[in-house]
């Protein structure tokens, strides 16, 4: 039987085991199996070993996940999604051999979720651009960026590069699993949404960059310069109506994109007064020469 190479090399023992590691230092909450990383661990060669030959024999199927949610300070609780622990191992281990296909194309102005790159890293980018006379500034925010990323132009952004009929079949499946939300009382809500993608997943962060990229890549050919940290954009311009007209074109984009923006926060600013960017103050005087 022919394995095609992207599928083969997720279900590689390296893989699987490096994907375990992962999950293992970061899982907290549990899904629907109640499964800990303690509990995983005491019977890891085994667990691995059925998930492997899950994978290589085409069984393995995703369970659902569970909806919990994250209160805020600020702002409606965040909905999380929860895989179960081995649907987690089996996203981490589709990440890691997905990056190497989509990191090099993306843009040097993405920062979120990528190796190397940090909130610290997109803030000293902006800075480049405010030292570079760039005074006035979109800020862009978009409505529940995850919750909306709409699945049939997602995927197709994916096949574009990922070629492995194997890979695509799993990912449509990953997509497409039921979410349950408990309430309080202990009723169950089922769910199988056609849009949206779920905080929580190893594998949605990768996802919405390689979504968001036709919108990188759009006003790269715009010759804009801008900071992209996930859902959290701001554009630098020279004068206020460049900014202005930037500001209209940035939302056309993204709502062809079935991506509206978020308008209460959506804003131009001018760096000698400042705004709010990636949880700190950003102002930005020029000095007199």
């Amino acid at each position: 039987m022919f394995f095609p190479r992207l599928y083969r090399e997720l279900y590689s023992d390296a893989n699987l085991n490096r994907a375990w590691r992962a999950v293992r230092r970061v899982s907290t909450a549990t899904g629907l199996d109640a499964m800990t990383a303690t509990h995983f661990e005491a019977r890891a060669f085994i667990l691995l070993k059925q998930l492997q030959d899950d994978l290589r024999a085409f069984r393995y199927r995703p369970q659902p996940v569970k909806r919990i949610f994250m209160k805020r300070e600020i702002g409606p609780p965040r909905p999380l999604g929860i895989p179960t622990f081995v649907d987690r191992i089996v996203q981490r281990g589709l990440v890691q051999v997905l990056i190497p296909v989509f990191e090099p194309h993306f843009d040097e102005c993405s920062h979120a979720y990528r190796t190397g790159r940090s909130p610290q890293t997109a803030l000293a980018q902006a800075k480049d651009f405010a030292r570079n006379g760039k005074s006035w500034v979109v800020k862009l925010d978009l409505s529940d960026c995850f919750g909306n990323i709409p699945h049939r132009p997602l995927l197709r952004a994916v096949f574009r590069r990922v070629k492995d009929c194997a890979v695509r079949k799993l990912l449509v499946r990953l997509l497409s699993v039921e979410i349950v939300t408990e309430s309080n009382s202990g009723m169950r809500q089922v769910s199988k949404p056609g849009r949206g993608i779920l905080q929580g997943s190893p594998l949605s962060p990768l996802l919405a960059n390689i979504y968001l990229d036709a919108f990188d890549q759009a006003l790269r050919k715009l010759e804009l310069r801008f900071v992209r940290y996930g859902d959290d954009i701001a554009i630098f311009l020279s004068t206020k109506p460049e900014a202005e007209a930037a500001l209209e074109t940035a939302t056309r984009l993204l709502e062809k994109m079935f991506m509206p923006v978020n308008r209460e926060k959506t804003k131009v600013h001018h760096l000698g007064t400042g705004f709010k960017y990636l949880g700190e103050w950003f102002r930005w005087r020029r000095e007199k020469s």
